[in-house]
């Protein structure tokens, strides 16, 4: 299938903001401008990205070789990357080398997502049973940071990232969500006059919501991946992308460029920090960054699995 280039613009955008979330870029601004970045508008780049691989999804994998082959290639990627970082959490928890360091937990949780839904995608009612998982995993990641379960006897492994930042919660219902936006031609059923402002709505819905979260949270320890305004407006975004009519002409290198900087960013920040220096961290961040980008492009004529 041919590669949309707005997708893939929006691709480079939502991996800048990906990296300004990890990176704390927001943490000098005041608290409800700061959660307006760190847990709204920064955290649309994951469940976009998500979204976009659903809709690939539908054309790219049809039989069960394309699913073996799909899969295949998420898990070398995904253990060729484990292995770089290995320095870095060989003394994590079991569960790091499962489900993955940092951001690697996307690509096991778009592998096991994509597997669940060759099986599922066809049957009666999957729709309103994901949308519900969806918003399940959002009421999940607010009760831990509202509500103190250190009591109960779940409490322990509900606190966990992992146990709503996963292939259930957080990534089958944005996969099926971008394959159903494939399947059904979603993209070509909405009036185009339309787009722009529902797009703004759902925007808004996350600048709000967002904004609202330092007057409910009281764990700020705790991440908050999932927005409720997210569900609407992701795949709003997509379907603005696919309506757009951008022609770049190596929009590979766009794709490209946004899944190295997606892999590659923690470990510019990991060097970074031990260089010491807050005052300049960003600044040796970019910095890393404008070395490790081009090498990791150039090392993918020798090592398959890079990305």
């Amino acid at each position: 299938m041919n590669r949309n280039s707005s997708i893939d613009i929006a691709k480079v955008v939502c991996a800048i903001l990906i990296y300004f979330l990890h990176a704390n870029v927001a943490k000098h601004f005041g608290p409800v401008f700061e959660s307006i970045l760190d847990n709204g508008i920064f955290r649309i780049g994951v469940p976009f990205f998500f979204t976009v691989s659903g809709y690939y999804f539908f054309n790219n994998v049809k039989t069960t070789s394309d699913l073996y082959k799909w899969c295949k290639t998420l898990l070398l990627i995904y253990l060729s990357w484990m292995m770089v970082y290995l320095p870095f959490y060989y003394k994590e928890s079991f569960f790091t080398y499962i489900f993955g360091f940092w951001q690697l937990w996307y690509l096991m949780a778009l592998l096991l997502a994509g597997a669940i839904l060759y099986v599922i995608k066809e049957l009666k009612y999957i729709m309103p049973v994901l949308i519900i998982i969806a918003i399940l995993g959002v009421i999940i990641q607010y009760t831990r940071s509202m509500v103190d379960l250190s009591g109960f006897a779940l409490g322990t492994v509900i606190t966990d990232d992992f146990f709503s930042r996963n292939f259930l919660f957080f990534a089958l219902p944005y996969v099926y969500i971008g394959w159903i936006i494939n399947k059904y031609n979603v993209q070509n059923r909405i009036k185009k006059k339309f787009l722009v402002p529902l797009l703004l709505i759902g925007l808004l819905g996350v600048v709000l919501e967002s904004a609202l979260q330092p007057e409910l949270i009281v764990n700020v320890k705790f991440s908050r991946d999932l927005l409720f305004s997210n569900i609407l407006f992701l795949p709003l975004l997509l379907i603005c992308c696919l309506n757009l009519k951008v022609t770049v002409e190596n929009t590979r290198l766009l794709r490209d460029f946004s899944t190295i900087l997606f892999l590659v960013h923690p470990l510019a920040i990991i060097i970074a920090n031990k260089l010491g220096s807050d005052g300049y961290r960003v600044i040796f961040q970019i910095g890393i960054l404008l070395l490790i980008i081009p090498i990791t492009y150039i090392a993918k004529r020798y090592v398959k699995f890079i990305f």
